[in-house]
């Protein structure tokens, strides 16, 4: 990220995908509008950031702490509070320390936390204890994710039937083109094993039907696969373009 230390956080989207710029930036949020209205400061990060190292502005931070009427949205929302908890306590280095790595930064960043009307629910209250034999009941009775069973099954048998299908094909290819050079037996006799091999893998892996489907897996699903896959009948043009589909890649 420009100008940022590795310890900030990126934004994410739906999906799990980073965006590369901070979680904490951006323009002012209603709350941080609300807190420079409440202290008196202007409407702006650094501003709300030096207020915070005064007394007033521990004391507003060691309220939030005792009260936990506040929440954090990104874990810079806590760095405030992480300067009031040390400074309470004696750390007065480490407080100063901390600031000096968050005061670069205190303009572009959020480090105020997000008051709330009420306290943060107890940690403790989420967390529940079952005995071995509820556990393992669970275990038990949890079945397979259908979704992530077909995917595997994609990725761990097709994906790699489907680069055999493609160093079978390229045998014959020239140009780009496949069957431009003529089969020989041992070709015609691996398309047969490989034919043999795709009934055999479709009768066993049966979740997901994008495999036979017409529009995801043409080496997989024309009428007569014998002819497909083993090219043991006449030259028909699904043939070519099979083969070509398997060339570029659009498998």
């Amino acid at each position: 990220m420009d100008g940022l230390p590795p310890w900030v956080t990126l934004e994410v989207l739906q999906g799990g995908f980073a965006t590369g710029t901070a979680g904490a930036g951006g323009p002012l949020q209603a709350y941080e509008t609300e807190a420079a209205r409440s202290f008196g400061v202007p409407a702006e990060r650094r501003a709300l950031f030096a207020h915070c190292l005064t007394e007033p502005g521990l004391a507003w931070l060691w309220a939030r702490l005792d009260s936990g009427h506040y929440e954090i949205g990104v874990p810079e929302e806590v760095a405030l509070l992480t300067v009031a908890w040390l400074v309470r306590h004696g750390e007065t280095d480490a407080a100063l320390g901390l600031v000096a790595d968050l005061e670069p930064f205190a303009g572009r960043l959020r480090f105020l936390p997000r008051p709330t009307g009420e306290p943060a629910p107890d940690a403790t209250a989420t967390v529940h204890r079952y005995t071995v034999s509820e556990t393992v009941g669970t275990l038990t009775r949890r079945r397979p994710d259908t979704a992530v069973e077909t995917q595997r099954g994609a990725l761990a048998v097709w994906q790699p039937f489907g680069d055999e299908l493609l160093v079978h094909w390229l045998r014959t290819a020239r140009d780009g083109r496949v069957l431009e050079r003529v089969p020989d037996a041992d070709w015609l006799a691996d398309g047969e094993a490989l034919l043999g091999r795709y009934r055999l893998l479709a009768a066993e892996h049966t979740r997901g039907s994008s495999v036979r489907s017409p529009r995801r897996r043409p080496p997989l699903n024309r009428r007569r696969p014998a002819e497909r896959v083993a090219w043991t009948g006449p030259f028909e043009g699904g043939v070519l373009v099979q083969g070509t589909w398997l060339l570029r890649g659009d498998g």
